[in-house]
């Protein structure tokens, strides 16, 4: 694959059978009950619309200009620049039997990037119904880089819950 994806195979051998085309790729997996969870980049305002991000990024690709611009503190983490646009969102797949199931964003309209090297940092609950996650408390231009800790209810993206507040 172009950009790194999410395949299954049975422990008994055969073939791998892929569960995602994320346009930017997968990464920070975490296997708990019937869900597998990753880490995909998206572009703000392509949630959801895997065909049209997929368009707007060759769009980006067949562009002859490469200098790079920006207001925002985070514009390079040591060997890869942060001025592309896109934010990292913790996402879930259904897997049973080693099949694909339902894909969900458990964080959409986020729009910030989550630390300082653009990475997510995350657990799962043993039950698989809530997800620990840290992430910057103020989004761009990033003056301040103070860390949060947030809960997600699985079953409702996107309500993430502040409880470290007073850091």
């Amino acid at each position: 694959d172009d950009k790194p994806q999410l395949y299954v195979i049975a422990l008994d051998g055969g073939e791998a059978a892929r569960l995602t085309e994320m346009p930017l790729g997968v990464s920070n997996l975490r296997w708990a009950g019937h869900k597998i969870f990753f880490v995909s980049e998206v572009l703000p305002g392509y949630e959801g619309k895997l065909d049209s991000m997929k368009a707007e990024l060759d769009r980006r690709k067949e562009k002859k200009v490469s200098a790079k611009t920006t207001e925002v503190r985070l514009f390079r983490y040591w060997d890869h620049w942060r001025t592309d646009g896109t934010v990292p969102h913790l996402c879930s797949i259904e897997c049973k039997s080693g099949r694909g199931g339902a894909l969900a964003d458990l964080t959409p309209g986020w729009s910030r990037l989550l630390t300082d090297s653009g990475d997510l940092d995350y657990d799962v609950s043993p039950d698989a119904k809530e997800i620990a996650f840290s992430a910057l408390e103020f989004g761009a231009p990033y003056d301040s880089l103070v860390n949060d800790v947030f809960l997600i209810d699985v079953t409702t993206p996107g309500a993430a819950r502040n409880i470290t507040p007073e850091n």
